[in-house]
C-alpha cells in the first residue's frame, strides 16, 4: 500500500470540517501545515517518536489493530497493548507476546479521516520508507474519540528523513522471523490449499489456532477459533467475533510444515508456514498452548497432505 502526498485542498477540507463535530475539532487542533486532503480523505502527518506514540494509543480504548504484508492481513479488536520497550527504544514486545516490533524500519505516520457514505473512518498508519503500511490502528464505535483528538494534536508534526537504508530491512526481517516465528528444523512441503483446509478443519472442531503475520517492523499474533471462512475480493477472509485474517492464496509460493524438536522449554511442535513467491515468510499457524499439542497434531494430519 503506497502513500501519496496530497496538496492542501481548502474546499475539501471545508467540507470535511462541516460534516462532523469531531472533524471540526480536529481541524481546529491541527496546523494546516500538517494536513493533506483529497476528496473524501484527509491525512494529518505525525512526528516519529514511535515509543511515545504507541504508548499513548492505549488511551483510545477499544480499537482494531492491524498488521500486514503483501499476502496476509491480521486484525484484532482489543485495547492497544502495553508494550515493553528495550533500553534503547528500538524494539518492543507486548507482555502476552502478541506484538513484536522493530522500530528502525518505521519511517512516517499519519492519521487518516476517510468519508465512507454517511460515516467517517479514523485510523493511524505507520509506514516504512517505501510508503508501505507496516501497522494500522482503527477506531471502533467503542473508541474514546476525545482521546483520539488529544493524541493527534499532541503528535502532529513531520517525520525526519529516514537514516536507515532499505537494504538493511531484509536482514532485520530474517532476524524477526527467527526470534518470533521459530527456527527451521525438519520440514516438508504441503499442498497449496493446506491453509484453507486447516482453517476449515479448525472451524469444524471449534479448535483454537494461533495466527502470526508481519513485516520488517511488526509481527502480530492472535488466537482464533474460526467461525467464518469466505472469499473476499479475491482474497480469503477467516474470522471470529474479535479477530480477522485476510490472505491471498494466489500469492503463496509454497506452504511448509516445520517440525521443531524443541524450542527452549517448549515440547516438540509442528507449525504451518506460508511463504510468498520471493521466499519470504508471510503467515504462520501454530497451536495456542502446549496442552493442546495432541489435538493440534490430529487436526494438522487431518487437514494437511504432503505434496
Amino acid at each position: 500500500m503506497s502513500s501519496d502526498r496530497f496538496p492542501l485542498h481548502r474546499p475539501a477540507a471545508s467540507r470535511l470540517e462541516g460534516c462532523c463535530e469531531i472533524n471540526r475539532q480536529l481541524m481546529k487542533a491541527v496546523s494546516p501545515t500538517h494536513i493533506r486532503v483529497r476528496g473524501a480523505r484527509m491525512e494529518v502527518s505525525l512526528h516519529d517518536q514511535w515509543p511515545q506514540m504507541l504508548y499513548g494509543l492505549k488511551a483510545w480504548g477499544e480499537v482494531l489493530v492491524i498488521t500486514r504484508n503483501g499476502s496476509a492481513v491480521l486484525g484484532q479488536t482489543r485495547e492497544y497493548p502495553e508494550l515493553r520497550f528495550s533500553h534503547d527504544f528500538i524494539h518492543a514486545r507486548s507482555p502476552e507476546d502478541a506484538f513484536d516490533m522493530d522500530f528502525p524500519p518505521f519511517h512516517s505516520a499519519r492519521l487518516v479521516v476517510e468519508e465512507r457514505g454517511e460515516h467517517f473512518a479514523y485510523y493511524v498508519e505507520f509506514l516504512d520508507g517505501r510508503g508501505d503500511v507496516l501497522h494500522k490502528v482503527c477506531t471502533t464505535n467503542a473508541s474514546d474519540m476525545e482521546q483520539v483528538l488529544i493524541w493527534t494534536e499532541f503528535h502532529q508534526g513531520l517525520s525526519r528523513p529516514d537514516e536507515s537504508p532499505m537494504a538493511a530491512l531484509a536482514h532485520r526481517w530474517r532476524r524477526v522471523q527467527q526470534r518470533h516465528w521459530f527456527g527451521i528444523e525438519e520440514a516438508e512441503e504441503v499442498q497449496e490449499n493446506s491453509l484453507s483446509l486447516l482453517l476449515l478443519e479448525a472451524r469444524k472442531r471449534r479448535f483454537p489456532i494461533r495466527l502470526m503475520t508481519g513485516n520488517e517492523g511488526v509481527v502480530q499474533a492472535a488466537t482464533m477459533i474460526p467461525q467464518r471462512l469466505v472469499p473476499s475480493n479475491g482474497w480469503m477472509f477467516c474470522s471470529d467475533d474479535t479477530t480477522g485474517l485476510h490472505y491471498d492464496p494466489e500469492t503463496f509460493g509454497s506452504l511448509v510444515v516445520h517440525h521443531l524438536s524443541e524450542l527452549q522449554d517448549h515440547p516438540p511442535v509442528s507449525v504451518l508456514k506460508c511463504f510468498d513467491d520471493r521466499g519470504e515468510l508471510c503467515l504462520a499457524v501454530a497451536p495456542p498452548e502446549p496442552d493442546l499439542l495432541a489435538e493440534w497434531g490430529s487436526l494438522l494430519n487431518a487437514a494437511v497432505c504432503p505434496r
